[in-house]
């Protein structure tokens, strides 16, 4: 398993995260290809969303997430790096990490069994 699927599996472990999405949006994934296809080169094939980079001892690492309403975005966001971080330091602790973390998408969840619903709080109680 390579590094990124690592990672990949990591994140999606953590509460509140629903999706890791590619490390970039769809437009810049095709522009990027299309730029690799003019120069007649070959694109890699990606299998991890998680975006991994190698450099001069440095690792870059740059994720999207998709996370839930119910916890803040910014929490999640922290998690998800020291997460990474401490993940890529058990293999490499010398090399420095570079983390880019983007929510991207925060969706409601519905209600569960212990979950109220939104404004039930403020609804009357029937009598």
């Amino acid at each position: 398993m390579t590094t990124a699927n690592t990672l990949h599996d990591l994140l999606l472990g953590i509460d509140g995260v629903l999706a890791v999405y590619p490390a970039d949006p769809a437009w810049r994934l095709a522009a990027r290809q299309a730029g690799t296809r003019l120069t007649g080169g070959t694109a890699a094939a990606d299998t991890s969303p998680v975006e991994v980079r190698p450099d001069d001892g440095n690792t870059t690492v740059r994720v999207r997430l998709g996370v839930a309403l119910d916890t803040p975005a910014p929490y999640i966001a922290r998690r998800a790096a020291r997460t990474i971080r401490t993940a890529l330091q058990t293999g490499h602790p010398e090399s420095a990490t570079r983390i880019a973390v983007q929510i991207c998408s925060i969706t409601p969840t519905p209600p569960g069994p212990h979950t109220p619903e939104p404004g039930a709080e403020r609804r009357p109680t029937p009598t």
